[in-house]
């Protein structure tokens, strides 16, 4: 639904989903791989069935490829390939679920330094969203693509970072889908907050993170889910070298909304090189 929920950051630098305002050294390239496991995402249509419920009704497994690129000292772009690659559905009857596995979108962002140094500053980042899932009812048909826009800002405390992003997400929406009670998606509102703990002894840091979307106009959607997306994370971010960093942890939604996780476990690791990979950041 390219709601902002679990998106990792292409260029792997210090949070997960949450951007700094830190962008890849020039000439560094970081490869990312990143996959999660999340528990009730997809909507559930008849009266029986829709809203919650506390035992698992689907699963997706989703796999993020990401490709992030240093342009110069204050400029990183990146690509974000993701995924379905499994999926279980065990509830009957009128539902959403993923006609085949395979690509679902493709993203794309560009983030440019404004000021800052590695502890902290501020950025603004572009971003946009393409839909390739047919017969997406939150896109709608012939929709175009959604575009983002959003300042990123970070500072360090000791060992404690913090950071905030917030923006604005710009839709495209098409028509809505026959004999689907979900209205495509409107423009929304952004936010996402991030703090990490660096313990330097065993190069690992804690991190918690909040994201949420907020629709600028309510829209058409199952019973008992709100089109507002908001989630929660916990995770472990632990750097093997200078160059791969590896990470584990699961989140929850903190509301109950579109495509938001019951309960979501994640994994991943991201690899950086480049023509000075001495300047890659941790």
């Amino acid at each position: 639904s390219d709601l902002q929920n679990f998106n990792a950051t292409t260029n792997g630098i210090d949070f997960i989903t949450v951007q700094s305002s830190e962008t890849l050294a020039p000439g560094v390239f970081n490869l990312g791989l990143f996959t999660n496991y999340a528990v009730n995402t997809l909507p559930r249509y008849t009266d029986e069935t829709t809203g919650r419920s506390n035992s698992v009704s689907d699963s997706i497994v989703a796999a993020d490829f990401n490709f992030g690129f240093g342009v110069t000292n204050f400029w990183d772009v990146g690509i974000s390939f993701p995924q379905v690659v499994a999926q279980d559905v065990k509830i009957e009857g009128s539902r959403g679920e993923f006609g085949q596995k395979g690509l679902t979108e493709i993203r794309a962002n560009s983030k440019f330094r404004l000021f800052g140094d590695r502890e902290g500053g501020m950025a603004i980042i572009v971003s946009g969203n393409l839909n390739v899932t047919k017969n997406n009812p939150y896109v709608g048909e012939g929709g175009g693509p959604t575009l983002n826009f959003e300042v990123a800002a970070d500072t360090t405390i000791a060992k404690i970072a913090l950071g905030l992003n917030i923006g604005y997400r710009k839709r495209s929406p098409g028509e809505k889908i026959a004999d689907f009670p979900i209205a495509p998606l409107q423009d929304q509102y952004i936010v996402s907050a991030a703090a990490s703990y660096l313990a330097a002894s065993i190069d690992t840091k804690f991190i918690l993170e909040w994201y949420a979307g907020y629709p600028t106009e309510e829209t058409e959607t199952v019973a008992g889910r709100s089109v507002t997306s908001a989630e929660v994370l916990l995770g472990i971010k632990h750097d093997i070298s200078d160059q791969t960093s590896i990470h584990v942890g699961l989140g929850t939604e903190t509301g109950n909304g579109t495509a938001s996780a019951d309960y979501r476990i994640y994994v991943g690791v991201n690899y950086a090189f480049g023509f000075d990979e001495s300047s890659v950041a941790t």
